[in-house]
């Protein structure tokens, strides 16, 4: 928390929020879901899930349909909260409205998880893939080792990093930082795939394209031939 208060406070930082996963990361978690009232294993689903702070959906610009983002409030003394994406609310809970709604998330027996919000639909882990269910738990109350901050800034990236930098190190200075990069390059390996696809594709569509001139070369002079003198 005091971390991201003085993050939030630099000059160079517009916003600035803490997960695990952030999009295209490939790093989330999932599990199954027990919505309350049903037996379990009636409609068990399968869904992505992200750890986030308060800050998560204003800093990333994901919408809020219905119901509201989480708050200092959602503490670990707090009653336990759910967000849950677009998706997976028209499949729970179709043509009705899913806010206060309780499910379980991945833990036997565990407490259930009140729906508080609703989020739109975004891409997870690929961006190919297609409208997947999803939830968002609160930092507060799913504490995780590993985070991600990201951060909006003005002006320079190089500025905005050593700021950040400088102000992990003044709270603890033996708190590994690995991995900062700007999100163009974050987003350069979820393009690996889709990049080594278009590599393979163009010598194969090239050899495909060299068979096909010989066969119409040998078609063609086949058919001149047998009309020759």
């Amino acid at each position: 928390r005091v971390l991201m208060q003085r993050v939030r406070e630099l000059p160079v930082i517009e916003a600035a929020t803490i997960a695990r996963a952030i999009p295209l990361d490939f790093d989330g978690s999932g599990g199954d879901i027990v919505v309350e009232g049903r037996p379990a294993g009636d409609d068990r689903l399968q869904v992505g899930a992200s750890t986030v702070d308060e800050e998560y959906f204003r800093t990333m610009g994901t919408r809020i349909l219905n119901g509201r983002p989480f708050t200092a409030r959602d503490t670990a003394t707090s009653p336990p909260v759910i967000i849950v994406n677009e998706t997976m609310a028209k499949h729970l809970w179709p043509g009705r409205d899913p806010i206060g709604r309780r499910l379980q998330w991945d833990i036997p027996d565990g407490p259930f998880l009140e729906v508080v919000g609703v989020a739109a639909d975004g891409k997870y882990r690929m961006l190919t893939e297609s409208p997947r269910p999803h939830i968002f738990l609160p930092i507060a109350q799913r504490p995780r080792p590993r985070l991600a901050m990201v951060a909006s800034y003005r002006g320079d990236v190089g500025t905005a990093l050593k700021a950040i930098g400088d102000t992990v190190k003044a709270i603890d200075p033996n708190m590994p930082i690995f991995e900062t990069k700007t999100m163009d390059q974050h987003m350069e390996r979820a393009m690996m795939a889709p990049r080594l696809s278009a590599m393979l594709a163009g010598p194969a569509g090239g050899l495909a394209a060299l068979i096909a001139a010989i066969g119409l070369y040998g078609v063609m002079a086949y058919s001149v031939s047998r009309r020759t003198q």
